[in-house]
């Protein structure tokens, strides 16, 4: 997830998580050996899924499921039972490869946790690219969910591929069993409707896997194959009518609370299941996130590249500290050639305007009547013309005698 996601999503409120405000404990045990807690892979409504580690390096996975009251209706019942489901699937197939072995875990005095369904940890990644499946990866899935089917079991969730982990050689082991089927030893759970109920479950499977399969390796199949593969069967189309108006549903709830984003998926959240998360981490670290354009800067680009141009064409203005300068003395007049007057020199530069500011100054009342009282000083101060002037010690003259 990005930073601007990080800033526009809150983290799940207790309600939305599977232990509340709590978190997953910090260290379980294992016949003694104690596990301490490494990395927590998602928390969402159901579980809590964290990986744990020994001493040596031997890790392992703790699913904590359901303990968080919904207000007031007590949740710790189903946490309890789809612990025991899950821990029975993981029994029953203990002896098929591509299934991880059940752990028994234990709390620091040596109890079971009831709410908690383990298994040992899958040493590879969930499968999302199509490069990490080789020739041979999906004719072993396939070998593997039947093996599933033939002891009277469906998987149910083989639509997330994120399901199927890899591991470092290549090969598929299929994890969380949670919403997985199989029948019971006692009717009901072994009769008709059941046995229907599996049946629909184990064409819902093959038709999961075999979508993945013709997306990510069209290359071994023939096209009428992966045409065979990616037509849905009738059940199929009739939950789509059910499941995509429940999914929409739920995703705008979690947008509406501010959970996710607006698109609703998964990997918007604050902490992502793993699988999103390093998505998310490799989109990041590989291409730097630039900050988005407005509308507004668009527009000011072109308008600030033609302000730039017109200031370069024409001559600067002067500052406020320039103007605060005395003007320097007027240019030397010197003689113009050929006649016997003077004339001022040509200034160099053009004279530049005078500045606003100093013009509004002058039109004060103030700026007025210091004008008024140089001009009356200037006027006393003037001498008269030469006609009028008399010579030093010339007699005066004083009016005529009639």
């Amino acid at each position: 997830m990005t930073q601007s996601a990080a800033k526009s999503v809150r983290h799940r409120p207790p309600l939305f998580r599977a232990l509340g405000a709590g978190e997953p404990p910090q260290t379980v045990y294992v016949a003694g050996r104690p596990y301490r807690h490494i990395d927590t892979f998602k928390h969402d409504s159901w579980a809590a899924t964290a990986l744990y580690r020994s001493d040596e390096g031997d890790g392992i996975v703790c699913k904590f499921n359901r303990a968080q009251p919904i207000f007031i209706l007590p949740m710790s019942w189903l946490g309890r039972r789809l612990a025991r489901r899950e821990n029975g699937f993981l029994k029953r197939l203990a002896d098929v490869a591509g299934v991880p072995d059940w752990v028994d875990v234990r709390d620091a005095d040596g109890k079971t946790i009831d709410n908690l369904s383990s298994h040992v940890f899958v040493e590879g990644g969930p499968f999302r690219v199509a490069s990490q499946a080789n020739d041979q990866f999906f004719d072993r899935l396939i070998t593997l969910v039947q093996t599933l089917h033939a002891r009277d079991m469906a998987y149910v969730d083989m639509n997330k591929r994120e399901n199927v982990i890899v591991d470092k050689e290549g090969r598929p082991w299929l994890i969380d069993f949670q919403v997985s089927f199989a029948l019971s030893e006692r009717w009901p759970g072994n009769g008709f409707l059941a046995r229907l109920w599996l049946k629909t479950m184990i064409e819902m499977d093959m038709y999961h896997l075999g979508k993945h399969y013709a997306r990510c390796r069209p290359d071994l199949l023939t096209e009428a194959e992966r045409q065979a593969w990616l037509t849905p069967p009738s059940f199929i189309r009739w939950h789509r009518k059910i499941g995509v108006p429940f999914r929409t549903m739920r995703r705008a709830l979690l947008v509406r609370l501010n959970i996710r984003e607006a698109s609703g998926r998964a990997q918007s959240e604050q902490n992502p299941e793993m699988a999103f998360r390093s998505d998310a981490e490799n989109a990041a670290s590989a291409v730097p996130a630039k900050p988005a354009k407005s509308k507004a800067a668009t527009a000011a680009k072109p308008r600030a590249a033609a302000q730039a141009k017109t200031r370069a064409k024409s001559p600067a203005k002067p500052t406020v500290a320039e103007r605060a300068r005395p003007k320097a003395a007027r240019p030397a007049r010197s003689e113009a050639p050929g006649k016997g007057g003077t004339k001022a020199a040509a200034p160099a530069t053009k004279p530049q305007a005078k500045p606003k500011a100093a013009a509004a100054a002058k039109s004060t009342p103030r700026a007025k009547t210091e004008k008024k009282s140089a001009a009356s000083a200037k006027a006393a101060t003037k001498p008269e013309p030469a006609a009028k002037r008399k010579p030093a010690g010339a007699p005066k003259t004083g009016p005529k005698a009639g």
